[in-house]
C-alpha cells in the first residue's frame, strides 16, 4: 500500500540512495555493465533534475515577490509557442 506522496527533496534523496546502492563495480558481462551504467546515469540525472526544478521554483517565488515586476515568460517558452 503506497504511503504519502514524497516531496522533491525526499524523491531526490531516494534517487541518490538508489544510485549509491548500485555502487561503482562493473558488471561481469557487457549486458550487466551496460545496464548498471545506464541505471546510474539515469538516477543521477533524475536527482539533478529535481534540484534544478526546486532552484527554478525558488527563483520564480523571489521574482514574484518583487514589487512592480510583471511575469514575463522565458524566451525559450516563447520560441516553442510559435
Amino acid at each position: 500500500m503506497p504511503g504519502r506522496p514524497l516531496s522533491n527533496n525526499e524523491a531526490h534523496d531516494r534517487l541518490t540512495q538508489a544510485a549509491e546502492l548500485l555502487g561503482e563495480e562493473p558488471g561481469e558481462t557487457t549486458a550487466a555493465n551496460t545496464a548498471l551504467e545506464v541505471a546510474r546515469q539515469a538516477l543521477r540525472k533524475l536527482a539533478f533534475a529535481l534540484l534544478v526544478i526546486d532552484e527554478r521554483a525558488i527563483q520564480r517565488e523571489s521574482e514574484d515577490q518583487q514589487p512592480g515586476k510583471r511575469y514575463q515568460p522565458h524566451r525559450s517558452r516563447l520560441k516553442r509557442a510559435r
